[in-house]
């Protein structure tokens, strides 16, 4: 998960489940959060480096 300021607005990049692919969420729109306990495991193509090549373009 990578965070982000943009002036007036925070985001939050990350491995989106829905999508299987890398997304930006505002912050800002988020209207709950609950904590569920579960864990994710470390996948290939899913990590922070995956997330910073990505955005490099390579």
């Amino acid at each position: 998960m990578q965070t982000q300021y943009w002036g007036r607005v925070w985001t939050c990049s990350a491995w989106c489940e829905k999508r299987s692919a890398f997304r930006e969420f505002r912050i800002d729109r988020i209207q709950s959060c609950d904590t569920t306990g579960d864990t994710f495991r470390s996948e290939v193509g899913k990590t922070l480096q995956d997330y910073l090549r990505y955005v490099a373009g390579t």
